[in-house]
């Protein structure tokens, strides 16, 4: 426990120097302690606040996709919705990184002849079950 300063102060007035001198670094230690701790926690506020932001702008961000089946197949993506578009051309976005709340946009590419979407990220690919694929359609345009 720290000491007071009325007791700090009584020990000088008794003539105590030493012992007053003794506790006064004790309570300047307990102050860089504290000052010490509290840039720890305003760090940690700042990162909460950040990783806070993030998870909103990520909540906002989502609801403009939803999870469509453009070829009729097995393989499913998150396709921009026109209304929520501004002006932003449509995409497909993978579905393995979007549950992982990253916005990694689909690259059309071939295997065997056949087309498959493939993310730039996680490396996942998609067979769309076509040997060629059009461009992307906002996700009205697959209902």
């Amino acid at each position: 426990m720290l000491p007071k300063y009325k007791d700090i102060i009584e020990l000088m007035k008794k003539g105590s120097t030493i012992e007053a001198q003794e506790q006064i670094m004790t309570l300047r230690e307990g102050a860089l302690e504290l000052q010490e701790e509290n840039q720890e926690l305003r760090s940690k506020i700042r990162e909460i606040e950040t990783q806070l932001k993030a998870s909103v702008d990520w909540g906002e961000e989502k609801q403009r996709y939803i999870l469509v089946n453009p070829w009729h197949g097995p393989a499913q993506v998150y396709a921009l919705k026109k209304d929520n578009s501004e002006s932003e051309v449509a995409h497909y976005l993978c579905t393995n990184c979007f549950s992982n709340e990253k916005k990694v946009i689909l690259t059309p590419s071939k295997r065997n002849g056949d087309a498959i979407m493939v993310c730039p990220s996680c490396k996942s690919s998609l067979d769309t079950g076509y040997s060629s694929v059009g461009p992307a359609q906002y996700a009205e345009d697959h209902e």
